[in-house]
């Protein structure tokens, strides 16, 4: 039986709605073996763009929805594209066991040149968003960072 159900969803900048079921070969690495891929198990990419063809320029929104269809333990990934795909704002949220959390992380491109972002984390814990982490970061022509400010708390 089937364990985990895995559906990738997107929209285009002409609103065109893309929904697809992927496999579990699709969506993991192979690290752990896919017979055991769990929720938790680790992405083949680190960003959601890499799972679709189309530019971020071209993209509304990605989301990625795993849910175990033994315990209903879920995870969502979802990133929504601003500035003609150059900001994100990324949801990463999960359901186990009964309890939900959550986390959003903002990729702000505020300036062309030098190319500079801020980047901020949040993660709720029992509703209450606290600030992981904040950064101003100065992309450098080699496609080094260099960090401007950064700010980072763990009140958790």
């Amino acid at each position: 039986m089937k364990k985990l159900s895995i559906i990738l969803e997107y929209k285009d900048n002409k609103d065109q709605l893309f929904k697809k079921s992927l496999s579990v070969q699709d969506y993991f690495d192979d690290y752990e073996g896919y017979e055991n891929c769990t929720i938790e198990s680790v992405p083949k990419y680190l960003s959601l763009k890499d799972y679709v063809e189309l530019p971020s320029s071209q993209l509304k929104y990605i989301k990625i929805t795993i849910t175990n269809t033994q315990n209903k333990n879920r995870k969502v990934h979802s990133m929504f594209f601003l500035h003609q795909g150059k900001s994100t704002i990324s949801l990463y949220s999960g359901l186990k066991n009964k309890y939900f959390d959550s986390e959003i992380i903002t990729n702000i491109q505020i300036s062309d040149s030098p190319k500079t972002i801020q980047s901020t984390r949040i993660e709720l814990k029992n509703e209450v968003p606290f600030l992981r982490s904040n950064h101003l970061i100065k992309i450098n022509e080699d496609g080094s960072e260099e960090y401007l400010m950064s700010e980072s708390n763990d009140y958790l």
